[in-house]
């Protein structure tokens, strides 16, 4: 599952949360989460204590923040941008529009369907007026002849 970020800081040496947030905001991209967000994020265990002790070091060694970033760079590889969980819930919330967008189509398929006899019915029950009025006509007229 992993560890919360105070977790982490805990298990690197007893350095202060807020210094650890320091170091996740300042190199967030060499930071892997597994799952959550906000202060719901879980981080693997070995790679962020390992990463945070790294960290400290380097700048207990006196290096600059910009020095610490070389130092990243060519240690740790960035983790992707978008992290699994929000790949895995954006492709979960896809799936279901998805399957949303096929049920509509469906439904829509049925309401065209249905308006199409619909639409049969209103002309047959216009055929049939005009012959009924036809009907009533030519014996209107017939009647007006016999008279």
């Amino acid at each position: 599952m992993g560890l919360t970020l105070k977790q982490c800081s805990q298990m690197a040496g007893g350095q202060s949360e807020s210094t650890t947030r320091y170091y996740r905001n300042k190199f967030e991209e060499y930071f892997q989460v597994t799952s959550g967000e906000g202060r719901n994020r879980r981080y693997p265990e070995k790679e962020t204590v390992s990463l945070l002790v790294f960290i400290s070091k380097l700048y207990k060694d006196g290096l600059e923040s910009q020095q610490v970033k070389e130092a990243l760079e060519k240690r740790y590889a960035p983790v992707a941008t978008t992290d699994l969980v929000t790949l895995s819930v954006f492709r979960e919330e896809l799936d279901k529009k998805d399957t949303a967008i096929l049920e509509l189509r469906e439904e829509l398929a049925n309401v065209k369907e249905t308006l199409l006899r619909v639409v049969d019915s209103f002309r047959s029950a216009e055929r049939r007026d005009r012959e009924i009025m036809e009907a009533i006509y030519a014996r209107y007229k017939q009647q007006d002849n016999t008279d």
